[in-house]
């Protein structure tokens, strides 16, 4: 198969710079000791080059930690956590990718023409890729998702390697619904070599859905 260039799990509308808004308490460790805390403030998104928006998620220890490096230019993802059955074939990753405005007279971000560019994405990319984009209900709570699947091997994704049958869940959260501050969480897993069958299965099943349900915005 013929090696694909570089392209980022997620394709997002950009560029506004965010204010850190200092609210509730931050976390000084992980409330789950098999867990790793990841923590986003002002400083680390100054000298990432990265959106100003802090929040914090944990992630299971056993997992691959790649967080945003330094950079003279915009950035947009903070964080990659993967598990692989080897060097680079994803099992299991999510990245973690600041969501932006293009117009900063808007107080809302379009959820659903933001997923259908990514969505969009991921087709030009991936010739086997199928997906829909939609409000899907998680935990009683509504959510707007890009959900799709794709089969084969495919080389250049900021995670890794896929091999295999795999899911792929974009997840929109927005710290706060009144303004334009939210990140998109992109989520991937084997079909065939992990507990995640389903879509509803990254919630439960897995390493992923721990690390989206502890995410907290500040």
């Amino acid at each position: 198969m013929k090696k694909n260039t570089a392209f980022p799990i997620t394709l997002l509308i950009s560029i506004l710079i965010f204010s850190c808004t200092l609210q509730p308490k931050k976390k000084e460790k992980a409330a789950n000791p098999e867990n790793e805390l990841f923590i986003v403030d002002e400083t680390f998104c100054i000298d990432k080059n990265l959106p100003k928006i802090e929040f914090s998620v944990e992630y299971p220890k056993h997992m691959k930690f790649l967080p945003a490096k330094p950079s003279e230019f915009p950035n947009q993802n903070y964080a990659i956590m993967g598990k692989y059955r080897n060097a680079s074939t994803i099992l299991e990753a999510i990245q973690i990718e600041a969501l932006y405005a293009t117009d900063s007279s808007k107080k809302k971000i379009d959820k659903q023409k933001t997923l259908r560019y990514i969505l969009k994405g991921y087709r030009n990319f991936f010739a086997s890729f199928t997906g829909e984009t939609g409000v899907f209900k998680v935990n009683g709570k509504e959510y707007a998702m890009m959900r799709g699947k794709v089969e084969g091997r495919f080389y250049g994704t900021n995670a890794g390697t896929l091999t295999g049958k795999y899911l792929i869940q974009s997840v929109i959260v927005m710290g706060n619904e009144e303004t334009s501050k939210g990140i998109v969480l992109t989520m991937m897993a084997d079909q065939e070599r992990t507990e995640i069958k389903t879509y509803d299965d990254f919630v439960t099943k897995g390493d992923l859905g721990e690390i989206w349900q502890t995410l907290e915005f500040y």
